[in-house]
């Protein structure tokens, strides 16, 4: 009786388990803190925000944009590079987390006309607790005979695959419970 009892509370725990999984909820949030922009560039930007999201899954990422960059056509002239770079904090169903990125952008332009185009883009992130960053993507079109440009620094987070220990052990388990219950019949 004790073991039949002891089955059904891991079985109704599992469950509750991934009932709860199901329902997570996943918050992301960035600032940006260098901006080293020469001033008349009319580079503007907006940093990314999102609350109570469902939480990632390994097949179903959540694609985030860190970082929304809009140039509209001025009179600047100047060639070089600028450094947007920021931080970021993850809420992933209670374990949090921070991180950072940086976007290298360099300009050659001649009274707003001319190439503004990327030079670099990283993001970086401690170890976040069931979280994983696919590979940075920089989406900007050629800025060519001064017309507005828009693009934005974005990644796609997704769950972390579990471990193949965590997996062993279930394993194990469910072969444990087998084992028992064929000894149980036996006897």
């Amino acid at each position: 009786m004790f073991r039949r009892t002891l089955l059904l509370a891991t079985m109704i725990s599992a469950v509750s388990m991934l009932g709860n999984q199901a329902e997570a909820s996943f918050s992301i949030t960035t600032a940006l803190t260098t901006d080293t922009t020469p001033a008349g560039l009319n580079l503007t930007y907006t940093t990314g925000s999102l609350q109570n999201a469902p939480a990632p899954t390994p097949t179903g990422g959540i694609s985030f944009n860190f970082l929304n960059l809009n140039y509209g056509g001025s009179t600047f002239t100047g060639s070089g590079v600028l450094t947007l770079a920021g931080t970021f904090s993850i809420d992933n169903n209670g374990a949090t987390g921070t991180g950072s990125f940086t976007e290298m952008l360099s300009y050659n332009l001649s009274n707003g006309y001319g190439n503004l185009s990327v030079v670099s883009s990283s993001i970086s992130a401690g170890p976040i607790a069931g979280v994983s960053f696919a590979p940075i993507l920089f989406a900007s079109p050629t800025l060519s005979d001064g017309a507005p440009s828009t693009g934005n620094l974005s990644s796609v987070v997704s769950a972390a695959v579990p471990e193949p220990a965590s997996l062993s052990m279930l394993g194990l388990g469910v072969a444990a419970l087998g084992f028992v219950a064929s000894r149980r019949r036996a006897a």
